[in-house]
Protein backbone atom coordinates (compact mmCIF):
# COMPACT_ATOMS: atom_id res chain seq x y z
CA UNK A 1 0.00 0.00 0.00
CA UNK A 2 1.36 3.07 -0.76
CA UNK A 3 1.65 6.41 1.56
CA UNK A 4 -1.27 7.84 -0.35
CA UNK A 5 -3.76 5.44 0.02
CA UNK A 6 -2.43 5.07 3.37
CA UNK A 7 -2.69 8.67 3.99
CA UNK A 8 -6.29 8.59 2.08
CA UNK A 9 -7.54 5.98 4.16
CA UNK A 10 -6.36 7.14 7.70
CA UNK A 11 -8.40 10.85 6.96
CA UNK A 12 -11.51 9.08 6.09
CA UNK A 13 -11.23 6.78 9.03
CA UNK A 14 -10.55 10.10 11.10
CA UNK A 15 -13.20 11.76 9.39
CA UNK A 16 -15.59 9.27 9.99
CA UNK A 17 -14.59 8.94 13.61
CA UNK A 18 -15.35 12.66 13.94
CA UNK A 19 -18.68 12.93 11.80
CA UNK A 20 -20.08 9.56 14.18
CA UNK A 21 -19.05 11.43 17.14
CA UNK A 22 -21.04 14.48 16.84
CA UNK A 23 -24.65 14.91 17.39
CA UNK A 24 -26.77 14.46 14.03
CA UNK A 25 -27.62 17.51 11.95
CA UNK A 26 -31.24 17.57 13.38
CA UNK A 27 -30.05 18.14 17.33
CA UNK A 28 -28.32 21.46 16.08
CA UNK A 29 -24.89 22.08 18.17
CA UNK A 30 -26.29 25.52 19.71
CA UNK A 31 -29.61 26.39 20.99
CA UNK A 32 -31.40 29.35 19.45
CA UNK A 33 -31.35 31.49 22.11
CA UNK A 34 -27.87 31.43 22.26
CA UNK A 35 -27.44 32.36 18.99
CA UNK A 36 -29.91 35.56 19.70
CA UNK A 37 -27.77 36.56 22.59
CA UNK A 38 -24.80 35.99 20.61
CA UNK A 39 -25.73 38.05 17.66
CA UNK A 40 -26.40 41.29 20.48
CA UNK A 41 -23.14 40.23 22.45
CA UNK A 42 -20.97 40.07 18.69
CA UNK A 43 -22.94 43.64 17.87
CA UNK A 44 -21.91 45.35 20.69
CA UNK A 45 -18.26 44.04 21.32
CA UNK A 46 -17.07 42.88 18.06
CA UNK A 47 -18.86 44.51 15.02
CA UNK A 48 -16.20 47.28 15.05
CA UNK A 49 -13.47 45.31 13.84
CA UNK A 50 -14.89 41.99 13.01
CA UNK A 51 -17.94 44.40 10.86
CA UNK A 52 -21.45 43.27 11.45
CA UNK A 53 -21.80 40.99 8.44
CA UNK A 54 -18.57 38.94 10.25
CA UNK A 55 -16.92 40.08 6.67
CA UNK A 56 -13.95 41.43 8.64
CA UNK A 57 -12.28 44.88 8.69
CA UNK A 58 -8.93 46.19 8.41
CA UNK A 59 -8.94 46.06 12.29
CA UNK A 60 -10.34 42.16 12.60
CA UNK A 61 -10.17 38.83 10.62
CA UNK A 62 -13.43 37.62 9.14
CA UNK A 63 -15.13 35.20 11.26
CA UNK A 64 -17.96 33.83 8.40
CA UNK A 65 -16.59 32.18 4.85
CA UNK A 66 -14.39 30.25 3.88
CA UNK A 67 -11.40 31.94 5.06
CA UNK A 68 -12.87 31.63 8.53
CA UNK A 69 -13.26 28.05 7.65
CA UNK A 70 -8.97 27.44 6.47
CA UNK A 71 -7.97 28.76 9.41
CA UNK A 72 -10.73 27.27 12.14
CA UNK A 73 -12.65 24.93 10.50
CA UNK A 74 -10.27 21.48 11.73
CA UNK A 75 -10.06 23.15 15.36
CA UNK A 76 -12.43 22.61 18.12
CA UNK A 77 -14.89 25.04 19.45
CA UNK A 78 -13.52 24.90 22.44
CA UNK A 79 -10.28 25.81 21.37
CA UNK A 80 -12.25 28.55 19.53
CA UNK A 81 -13.80 30.05 22.49
CA UNK A 82 -10.94 29.58 24.55
CA UNK A 83 -8.71 31.81 22.09
CA UNK A 84 -11.24 34.43 21.85
CA UNK A 85 -11.61 34.59 25.50
CA UNK A 86 -8.24 35.54 26.49
CA UNK A 87 -8.04 38.00 23.27
CA UNK A 88 -11.18 39.56 22.80
CA UNK A 89 -12.13 42.33 22.97
CA UNK A 90 -8.65 44.30 22.09
CA UNK A 91 -9.68 46.98 24.07
CA UNK A 92 -10.16 44.74 27.34
CA UNK A 93 -8.85 41.25 26.82
CA UNK A 94 -10.49 38.82 28.66
CA UNK A 95 -13.55 40.95 30.23
CA UNK A 96 -16.06 38.98 28.49
CA UNK A 97 -17.84 36.26 30.85
CA UNK A 98 -17.36 32.46 29.46
CA UNK A 99 -21.11 32.25 28.52
CA UNK A 100 -21.01 35.69 26.30
CA UNK A 101 -17.97 34.15 24.13
CA UNK A 102 -19.92 31.00 23.99
CA UNK A 103 -23.08 32.80 22.77
CA UNK A 104 -21.08 35.11 20.39
CA UNK A 105 -19.59 31.81 18.75
CA UNK A 106 -23.15 30.33 18.70
CA UNK A 107 -24.22 33.11 16.61
CA UNK A 108 -20.68 33.49 14.42
CA UNK A 109 -21.71 29.41 13.60
CA UNK A 110 -24.84 30.22 12.72
CA UNK A 111 -23.53 32.79 10.30
CA UNK A 112 -22.02 30.05 8.94
CA UNK A 113 -24.70 28.08 8.05
CA UNK A 114 -24.70 25.66 11.41
CA UNK A 115 -27.86 24.99 12.90
CA UNK A 116 -29.92 25.69 16.19
CA UNK A 117 -31.23 23.05 18.00
CA UNK A 118 -32.26 21.39 21.89
CA UNK A 119 -28.45 20.85 22.92
CA UNK A 120 -26.48 24.46 24.47
CA UNK A 121 -23.28 24.48 23.16
CA UNK A 122 -20.75 24.17 25.70
CA UNK A 123 -17.86 26.01 26.11
CA UNK A 124 -15.49 23.07 26.32
CA UNK A 125 -17.21 21.64 23.23
CA UNK A 126 -14.50 19.14 21.06
CA UNK A 127 -16.93 19.65 18.51
CA UNK A 128 -15.11 20.93 15.31
CA UNK A 129 -15.96 24.56 14.22
CA UNK A 130 -16.21 22.64 10.50
CA UNK A 131 -18.27 19.88 11.17
CA UNK A 132 -20.98 21.86 12.67
CA UNK A 133 -21.02 23.20 9.45
CA UNK A 134 -20.44 20.44 7.34
CA UNK A 135 -23.78 18.93 9.36
CA UNK A 136 -25.71 20.87 7.91
CA UNK A 137 -24.56 20.12 4.40
CA UNK A 138 -25.30 16.06 5.44
CA UNK A 139 -28.47 17.08 6.39
CA UNK A 140 -29.51 18.65 3.65
CA UNK A 141 -28.39 15.71 1.91
CA UNK A 142 -29.98 13.12 3.95
CA UNK A 143 -33.24 15.19 3.65
CA UNK A 144 -33.12 15.13 -0.73
CA UNK A 145 -32.32 10.92 -0.31
CA UNK A 146 -35.18 10.94 1.80
CA UNK A 147 -38.03 12.70 -0.27
CA UNK A 148 -36.49 11.26 -3.18
CA UNK A 149 -37.26 7.92 -1.58
CA UNK A 150 -33.14 6.37 -2.57
CA UNK A 151 -32.18 3.30 -0.97
CA UNK A 152 -30.43 3.32 1.88
CA UNK A 153 -27.70 1.42 0.35
CA UNK A 154 -27.06 3.81 -2.43
CA UNK A 155 -27.61 6.62 0.16
CA UNK A 156 -24.65 5.66 2.20
CA UNK A 157 -22.52 5.15 -0.97
CA UNK A 158 -23.12 8.66 -2.46
CA UNK A 159 -22.21 9.65 1.25
CA UNK A 160 -18.99 7.89 0.94
CA UNK A 161 -18.41 9.15 -2.49
CA UNK A 162 -18.60 12.74 -1.04
CA UNK A 163 -16.59 12.66 1.71
CA UNK A 164 -13.58 10.71 -0.69
CA UNK A 165 -14.52 13.79 -3.09
CA UNK A 166 -13.71 16.18 -0.11
CA UNK A 167 -10.49 14.09 1.27
CA UNK A 168 -8.94 14.01 -2.44
CA UNK A 169 -10.23 18.26 -2.60
CA UNK A 170 -8.67 18.70 0.24
CA UNK A 171 -5.01 16.91 -0.26
CA UNK A 172 -5.39 18.44 -3.98
CA UNK A 173 -5.63 21.85 -2.30
CA UNK A 174 -2.84 21.49 0.03
CA UNK A 175 -0.35 20.06 -2.67
CA UNK A 176 -1.28 23.03 -5.01
CA UNK A 177 -1.14 25.61 -1.40
CA UNK A 178 2.11 23.62 -0.91
CA UNK A 179 3.80 24.60 -4.82
CA UNK A 180 2.58 27.80 -4.60
CA UNK A 181 4.15 28.71 -1.43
Amino acid sequence: MTWNRLLLFTGLALIWVTTSAQSPTTAGVYTEAQAANGKKSYDRYCADCHHMSLKGSGHGPELAGPNFLAKWGARSTAKFISYSAKLMPPEAPGSLSESTMVDIVAHILRVNGSVAGDEALRADSELLVGTAIGMVIFGVIISGFTFLRVDAFYQEMIKGAIIVGAVAADVYRQKRHAMEA
